[in-house]
């Protein structure tokens, strides 16, 4: 989680995995208008119809699927470390289209 948030800003994480599923959870902390932050949990799903990156390189789903199985996270599937979901390494995103029937782009950092 970032540690604050300032009128209009947001961050990311990506906080739970579910390789078996295809899911992540991402927690959102948001300015809400009212001189505090807030946290919102959001649910995106990954299929085999989209498009996958590790590092800035493209991979396949199963390669991506192998990928963030490697990742550190307990037994529930929490990250142990968060991964930013708007940092640098992972090319400043997570998925660009969540609409459903369409394809979406991933970018995982490690």
């Amino acid at each position: 989680m970032i540690a604050s948030c300032a009128d209009g800003t947001t961050g990311g994480n990506t906080v739970v995995i579910d390789v078996a599923n295809d899911v992540f959870i991402v927690d959102f902390t948001h300015y809400d208008n009212s001189s505090a932050c807030t946290n919102s949990y959001v649910k995106y799903s990954y299929d085999s119809n989209d498009a996958f990156f590790i590092s800035g390189e493209a991979q396949t789903y199963a390669a991506f699927d192998y990928a963030l199985s490697l990742t550190t996270m307990d037994a529930n599937g929490v990250l142990t470390t968060p991964d930013e979901l708007y940092g640098g390494t992972n090319n400043g995103e997570l998925d660009v289209s969540a609409s459903t029937g369409y394809a979406s782009e991933y970018r995982w950092a490690n």
